[in-house]
């Protein structure tokens, strides 16, 4: 609704019967390639997920065995090399983890406070939502906020329009200025 009041012309198109029309037959003729596509590509990631499931699977239950097989032809020296190694990077993927986990609470705070200032529907689902997919990396809160900001800017919204960019400017700026001091403090980099 927000976007047929943002664009008049789409909205006019809606309401003749050609587009409907026109858009439900350029779907129907284009479903059959699709689900070729995906028929022909869907065997084969199956297949490698179960390939790479099942060898998962068994390389941590020999996990011991191939421990024990490598150090015996290790020397000492090398074989304690090796184990401070795994420490260092056990410990240093938990810690950027956390410090994921902790930039993902601080952008479900601020989503949050920006939801109910902003007087948003649902603000609590909505940045549970957005937040835990900002802990993905290529998903982000600019994502869904820029989106939504502008059309509601466009919708004629201005006050939610305008809101929804600053909190995303907000976000992008703490976490820019936190990012770095919590995985440095796990990496151990000043």
């Amino acid at each position: 609704r927000t976007l047929l009041r943002a664009v008049p012309i789409i909205g006019d198109r809606l309401a003749e019967g050609s587009f409907w029309e026109e858009g439900l037959s350029a779907v129907i003729g284009a479903l059959p390639s699709a689900v070729a596509r995906l028929a022909d590509v869907l065997p084969a990631f199956f297949f490698s997920l179960g390939v790479g499931a099942i060898a998962a699977v068994y390389f941590c239950l020999d996990l011991d065995r191939i421990h024990n097989a490598l150090t015996s032809r290790l020397s000492g020296q090398l074989d304690a090399l090796l184990r401070v190694f795994k420490d260092s990077a056990l410990r240093a993927a938990l810690s950027v983890l956390r410090a994921q986990g902790l930039l993902t609470l601080i952008a479900f705070g601020f989503l949050l406070i920006g939801f109910l200032l902003l007087d948003v529907n649902y603000p609590l689902l909505l940045s549970m939502i957005i937040a835990l997919l900002d802990f993905l990396p290529v998903l982000g809160v600019g994502l869904f906020l820029v989106p939504w900001g502008i059309l509601s800017l466009l919708a004629g919204e201005s006050v939610l329009g305008v809101g929804l960019l600053i909190l995303f400017v907000t976000i992008a700026v703490v976490r820019q200025m936190a990012e770095p001091k919590l995985l440095g403090r796990g990496y151990g980099v000043h």
